[in-house]
């Protein structure tokens, strides 16, 4: 049996990053000029915005950041008075945190945004098609968690 190679353009990891970053770029490009923000501390907005209160730890659980990027935009965030930090009084380990009414202010502008540049995004796609991308991503998500903790065939076989 032949041996497969590996074509960089056709390889699922390589072709989900491209997407990210292309729709990543093209995004900032529509909210940045107005509110400053760059792609993490606007993640980390809207992030905040679907937990709050939360914790630098759940930010980088729920988004898959690594953890200093995410420490980082939350206190660019803090700097800018769009999140408020404070501790937990039931436990004292724990920093809360929550958007700020400018945040929220923010917040809602920058999603108003991102509603129209996602329907001009899937305006190519057919509503079954984004559907089928959901589900498809949805699952791939799931399988990745269950690869990252250790839990995948992948792992066991012998090299």
């Amino acid at each position: 049996m032949k041996k497969q190679k590996l074509i960089l353009s056709n390889f699922i990891p390589y072709r989900v990053s491209r997407l990210d970053n292309e729709i990543s770029a093209v995004f900032l490009r529509m909210y940045e000029p107005v509110f400053k923000l760059s792609v993490p501390q606007w993640r980390m907005l809207a992030a905040t915005h679907q937990l709050q209160p939360t914790t630098v730890s759940g930010l980088t659980q729920y988004s898959a950041m690594e953890k200093m990027t995410v420490a980082r935009a939350i206190t660019d965030l803090e700097r800018g008075g769009l999140v408020n930090r404070w501790v937990d009084e039931t436990d004292r380990r724990r920093t809360l945190i929550k958007l700020t009414g400018d945040g929220e202010k923010i917040y809602e502008k920058i999603s108003e945004l991102g509603l129209q540049f996602e329907e001009e995004l899937l305006s190519v796609l057919t509503e079954e098609e984004v559907k089928t991308f959901n589900d498809i991503t949805s699952r791939l998500v799931d399988k990745i968690a269950l690869m990252r903790n250790g839990s995948s065939a992948i792992f066991a076989q012998p090299k």
